[in-house]
Protein backbone atom coordinates (compact mmCIF):
# COMPACT_ATOMS: atom_id res chain seq x y z
CA UNK A 1 0.00 0.00 0.00
CA UNK A 2 1.23 3.37 -0.90
CA UNK A 3 2.53 5.33 2.29
CA UNK A 4 1.16 8.74 1.49
CA UNK A 5 -2.06 7.28 0.44
CA UNK A 6 -4.12 10.13 2.98
CA UNK A 7 -1.44 12.38 2.53
CA UNK A 8 -3.54 15.88 2.17
CA UNK A 9 -6.76 14.20 3.85
CA UNK A 10 -7.88 14.74 7.29
CA UNK A 11 -9.94 11.47 8.91
CA UNK A 12 -12.02 11.46 12.24
CA UNK A 13 -11.76 8.58 14.17
CA UNK A 14 -14.58 7.65 16.66
CA UNK A 15 -13.44 5.86 19.68
CA UNK A 16 -9.94 6.91 18.47
CA UNK A 17 -8.17 6.81 22.13
CA UNK A 18 -8.41 3.05 22.50
CA UNK A 19 -8.52 -0.61 21.08
CA UNK A 20 -9.53 -0.65 17.66
CA UNK A 21 -10.26 2.91 17.06
CA UNK A 22 -6.37 3.68 18.50
CA UNK A 23 -5.42 1.07 15.59
CA UNK A 24 -6.64 2.67 12.72
CA UNK A 25 -5.64 5.94 13.51
CA UNK A 26 -2.12 4.68 14.12
CA UNK A 27 -2.31 3.09 10.29
CA UNK A 28 -4.23 6.27 8.97
CA UNK A 29 -1.31 8.67 10.29
CA UNK A 30 1.15 6.05 9.06
CA UNK A 31 -0.16 6.82 5.54
CA UNK A 32 -0.17 10.56 5.88
CA UNK A 33 -3.51 11.60 7.67
CA UNK A 34 -4.33 14.19 10.13
CA UNK A 35 -6.38 12.49 12.58
CA UNK A 36 -9.01 13.42 14.75
CA UNK A 37 -9.33 11.39 17.58
CA UNK A 38 -12.51 11.08 19.86
CA UNK A 39 -12.93 9.69 23.17
CA UNK A 40 -15.55 9.91 25.97
CA UNK A 41 -14.59 10.10 29.03
CA UNK A 42 -10.56 9.48 29.67
CA UNK A 43 -8.65 12.64 28.31
CA UNK A 44 -5.42 10.69 29.57
CA UNK A 45 -5.47 7.76 26.92
CA UNK A 46 -6.79 10.53 24.54
CA UNK A 47 -3.56 12.58 24.70
CA UNK A 48 -1.47 9.27 25.27
CA UNK A 49 -2.78 7.63 21.80
CA UNK A 50 -2.82 11.40 20.49
CA UNK A 51 1.02 10.99 20.97
CA UNK A 52 1.81 7.80 19.61
CA UNK A 53 0.78 9.03 16.43
CA UNK A 54 2.85 9.35 13.66
CA UNK A 55 3.21 12.92 11.89
CA UNK A 56 1.50 16.23 13.03
CA UNK A 57 -1.68 18.42 12.89
CA UNK A 58 -3.35 15.88 14.89
CA UNK A 59 -6.63 16.70 17.21
CA UNK A 60 -8.13 15.43 20.58
CA UNK A 61 -11.78 15.43 20.36
CA UNK A 62 -14.11 14.78 23.66
CA UNK A 63 -17.10 13.89 22.12
CA UNK A 64 -19.51 11.04 22.19
CA UNK A 65 -21.33 9.75 18.94
CA UNK A 66 -24.47 8.64 20.52
CA UNK A 67 -24.78 12.03 22.63
CA UNK A 68 -26.35 14.71 19.86
CA UNK A 69 -25.38 17.38 22.19
CA UNK A 70 -22.02 16.49 22.98
CA UNK A 71 -21.85 16.50 18.67
CA UNK A 72 -22.85 20.00 18.09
Amino acid sequence: MDATRFAGKTVLVTGGSRGIGASIASFLAEQGARVALTYSSNQETGQRALQNLKGTGHLLLEMNVADEESVE
